[in-house]
Order: C-alpha cells, then structure tokens, then sequence
C-alpha cells in the first residue's frame, strides 16, 4: 500500500482519568523520562516523579488558561500518547505539543494528532500561526515536525544539558496562509 493510498488514522482527544495517568506515570518511569520531562518542562529531567507530584503537574497544565492537555486514543480506545495546545500567552499564535508512547510510534497516530491540533487551530479560532519546540536530542521530533507542515523558524542554543553536553532546542511553525496552501482546512 503507498502512502497516498494508505487510510487514515482515527484517534480521540479525551481528558485523562486515573488509570490513564498511572499509565503516563508508568511510561515517565519507564521509557520516556526524558520525553516526558521535555513535554511538561519538568526539572530536573533525569529524575522521575512520583505518582502523586506527576498528578500534580497535570493539574498545574490543566489550570491554565486556554491551554489543553488530553490522551491521544486510539480508535478502541488505547491511550497511544499526550497532546497539548496551548494558547496561554497568545491566542492567535497556539503552541502544539504531541507525544506518542514508543508502542504507539510509526503507527501515524502522531500525524492525525497534530492535524486535528492545526485543523481545529485555523479553522475555529483566530490563529494566524501555530508552533511547536523540538528538544536536538529527538531525531525523531526533528524529523517529524516538517513532515506535519512546520518550518523551521529558529533555535534556542544551549537549552538543554543530556548526557554532559549542551543540546539546542529548534523552533518550528505553521502560518494560517502555508496551512491553508497544504490542502489543511
């Protein structure tokens, strides 16, 4: 099957319940510290949390104005990862977030989840771009933001200390105009 011809993914945004957010726990504990210390800028990022402050960061993100974290599920009803659009600091410029667990991966569950993200951004708000940040440690985020549209528009040098070396964090964004010329909304 080629790619052009290949059927899409479905997923749903849901918010988390407990047992899904044992399983973002398990997944920080296990697999994704890392990742998941990126996602939600937990410091220092080498260190796990426990169940009780995990819970507690979700909170904080799910207080903030305009900003919305869900589980990325998949059509029956798996929990493949974590979304975030945040429109906090400006509602015209969201930033996007996606984080699918290692199991999930290459499945193209991250793909349907930032286009939902961008279609709901520029066709039922005002949003005139949207962005998102790639910690240079992930090949795989460096890869894939372009992939889903994003260009690239800047770099935070330095931003990130993995393994006794300085990492650069890279910009990407969207406009409505280039969105609108990939076929998007």
């Amino acid at each position: 099957m080629t790619p052009e011809t290949k059927k899409p993914v479905r997923i749903e945004f849901r918010s988390l319940g407990e047992a899904d957010v044992a399983e973002v726990h398990r997944q920080q504990n296990s697999c994704c510290p890392a990742e998941l210390a990126d996602f939600f800028d937990v410091e220092p990022p080498y260190l796990p949390l426990t169940l009780e402050k995990f819970k507690n960061t979700i909170a904080e993100y799910n207080r903030k104005e305009r900003t919305y974290l869900v589980g990325v599920f998949t059509h029956d009803g798996h929990l493949a990862g974590l979304a975030i659009y945040g429109a906090e600091f400006d509602a015209t410029w969201p930033w996007i977030s996606v984080l699918i667990f290692p199991e999930h991966r290459r499945k193209g569950f991250g793909r349907a989840a930032a286009d939902e993200l961008m279609a709901k951004a520029f066709g039922q708000t005002h949003a005139h771009s949207a962005c998102c940040h790639v910690p240079g440690w992930s090949e795989a985020g460096l890869a894939f933001a372009p992939k889903v549209g994003f260009r690239a528009a800047g770099r935070s040098r330095r931003s990130y200390f993995m393994d006794g070396k300085f990492v650069d964090g890279f910009f990407f964004d969207i406009l409505r105009s280039e969105y609108k010329g990939t076929g998007g909304g």
